[in-house]
């Protein structure tokens, strides 16, 4: 539990574990643009950002529908969502006194939906959030909720396995040279000690199997030789201990780097039995055999093994021994070990993160896939595979052309070659040859591996117009509009008659929706200009809706929402908000801004025995009493 954590933490403090990251200002990197763009489809909102609250600012680290990379704190909805542990829920924020005056809602991008999920650091600080956002009302079902605070889990897990391997990484181009010079004076004066030789030999197998493996035993020699000073000091700035064991005294002698590891001081005499009993119970027959096969066989060793200091920490180490022999029996067995404890725990972390975002793409209702560079299927999950009619082992590996069939992939060629190019691109598609015959909405989001290059992409699609069939070609031409492609009344009939014998009208809720164009649109510009209004008004209203759900066009002007499953009026009502505030936004018509308003009558719930008729009378009823406001 973070909560408690996060109380006692400062601002400064706050900020500090947010700098500590090293993620302020820094370039794009496929994973959080993937959380983000499944934040935004899962949620069904147009905006989705992973926002993160610096002194005065708030940057994005990945953002879907918005546009810069930061705003100014006071702006930022999110400020408010780092003030507690729990989801930030806000219906309609134009509503709601907190957020109402904000330049974010008053002006560009004119938020009113808003969910905030905070990113909670281990130490209990609250940098950010994963955030959604829509232009209009908006409301999340309990999965949704669950998901995006699965995927805010999800991005903390990897800024902090960012910062991590960052740490790693400095050490790694840093911290040794400098280490390096401090301890070159002791390894100057180990050199001369009896045991030097474990030294000497560290090297050799240093070079022969923990660093480069294509050199061979002479070229080792001859580095040895030649450059014994430098190659010392490379076992100690890698941390990397050495070991000899004499097979005919019994005599074994541990270099200084290795007492370090084993965390004893210069006194402890080290025998065999000792040496292995440093090891974790689970690890002692792995080293204890692999030191019998290089007595009897003179077979090296590469292990990972767990190993418990003298001061009772448990850590991880790397084991690695050779076997010298003379007239073909082995005498000397030679070896290292290094401290890789911070490697081992990131290897874990990388896993747990891997388990976590696997678990949620599996989960997500959606068919994802991942294709490298060369156009092969990397990666499905459960939802794609079932689409495919076939296992996962027999579609993995093979070309996407080969999955999808040589027509489909063809037919989306035109955005494959976009996202090759770095775009992200969405689009809508019937799916060639399947069964289910359903449209899909695809989004495909490159993957880099370094700036300037995409190392393939991932995709994303689910399934659409299930039920809101009017606007694509899964319905008899008789019951189709011809100018909108939306249901015609002959549909809307049957697709109510449809819902009375499955569901009832409990829970069902019509809208009607009149247009009422500006007032010049006729004198000035035609009846082209209309028609093509009510051709973009229709694909607003189709995007505002469920799959399950059904918009149809009954009138010259007129339209029809069929709502499934609605819980309440206040559900139906939030809706027609929608609608009516999508309406406002003019259109864009030859070059023309056009601006139109409509009116709406809203009706939910019908008594046992009432007709779906009874519904779509009373909300023509009310069309015609009360404009939308």
């Amino acid at each position: 539990m973070h909560h408690r954590a996060a109380a006692c933490l400062s601002e400064a403090q706050r900020l500090s574990s947010l700098h500590g990251l090293g993620v302020l200002d820094s370039g794009p990197e496929e994973v959080f643009d993937t959380i983000v763009h499944t934040a935004a489809r899962v949620c069904g909102t147009p905006i989705a950002a992973l926002s993160l609250i610096d002194a005065e600012r708030q940057w994005f680290k990945a953002q879907v529908g918005l546009q810069g990379s930061q705003t100014p704190r006071e702006a930022a909805l999110c400020h408010h969502a780092i003030q507690g542990d729990q989801l930030l829920l806000v219906p309609d924020a134009t509503k709601d006194a907190r957020f109402r005056d904000k330049s974010s809602v008053r002006g560009p991008p004119g938020i009113r939906f808003y969910a905030g999920a905070p990113l909670v650091l281990s130490d209990g600080a609250r940098i950010g959030a994963l955030c959604v956002a829509a232009p209009h009302p908006w409301r999340l079902e309990d999965g949704q909720i669950d998901m995006l605070q699965a995927l805010a889990a999800i991005a903390t897990q990897a800024l902090e396995m960012r910062a991590a391997l960052r740490r790693e990484d400095r050490f790694c181009a840093d911290a040794a040279p400098r280490r390096a010079q401090v301890r070159a004076q002791a390894l100057r004066e180990q050199a001369s000690r009896a045991d030097d030789a474990v030294d000497d030999q560290l090297v050799y197998a240093l070079l022969h199997r923990a660093g480069d493996d294509t050199c061979g035993r002479a070229r080792a020699e001859e580095a040895l030789r030649s450059s014994q000073q430098f190659l010392s000091q490379a076992g100690e700035i890698a941390c990397i201990g050495g070991w000899a064991l004499d097979l005919r005294s019994g005599h074994l002698a541990w270099s200084e780097q290795t007492r370090r590891v084993h965390e004893v001081d210069d006194s402890f005499v080290p025998t065999v039995e000792q040496a292995i009993g440093f090891y974790a119970p689970e690890s002692r027959t792995a080293i204890r055999e692999a030191l019998e096969a290089g007595m009897r066989a003179g077979r090296p060793w590469d292990l990972e093994l767990r190993l418990v200091t003298a001061k009772g920490r448990a850590i991880w180490v790397r084991a690695i021994g050779e076997v010298v022999c003379e007239h073909g029996r082995p005498v000397r067995m030679l070896g290292a070990l290094q401290d890789v404890t911070e490697r081992k725990g990131l290897e874990q972390l990388v896993a747990r993160q891997s388990a976590t975002l696997r678990a949620v793409i599996e989960a997500v209702p959606a068919n994802v896939s991942v294709v490298d560079r060369h156009g092969v299927l990397q990666f499905a999950n459960g939802s794609f595979e079932q689409w495919c009619g076939a296992p996962r082992a027999e579609i993995l590996g093979r070309p996407l052309a080969e999955v999808l069939g040589r027509a489909e992939y063809e037919r989306r060629l035109p955005w494959l070659e976009r996202v090759a190019a770095g775009e992200t691109v969405g689009f809508e598609t019937q799916a060639l040859g399947r069964r289910d015959g359903a449209h899909w909405a695809v989004t495909c989001i490159p993957l880099w591996n370094e700036p300037g290059r995409t190392d393939g992409f991932v995709q994303v699609a689910h399934a659409v117009h299930r039920h809101r069939v009017g606007e694509g070609p899964l319905l008899p031409q008789g019951q189709r509009d011809a100018l909108t492609g939306l249901l015609n009344r002959a549909g809307f009939v049957a697709y109510m008659e449809r819902q009375m014998a499955e569901n009832g009208g409990a829970r069902l809720a019509v809208l009607c929706i009149e247009l009422e164009p500006d007032a010049a649109v006729p004198a000035l510009q035609g009846p082209a200009v209309r028609d093509r209004l009510l051709q973009l008004l229709a694909q607003r209203l189709g995007g505002l809706v469920r799959p399950r759900d059904a918009v149809a066009r009954l009138g010259r002007s007129t339209f029809a929402v069929a709502l499934a499953e609605i819980a309440d009026a206040q559900h139906a009502g939030a809706v027609a908000g929608k609608i009516s505030a999508a309406a406002q936004d003019p259109f864009e018509i030859e070059s023309q801004r056009v601006a139109s308003t409509v009116r709406i009558g809203v009706a939910w719930g019908l008594s046992p025995g009432q007709s779906w008729t009874v519904l779509l009378a009373r909300a023509d009823a009310l069309l015609h009493r009360i404009p939308a406001h």
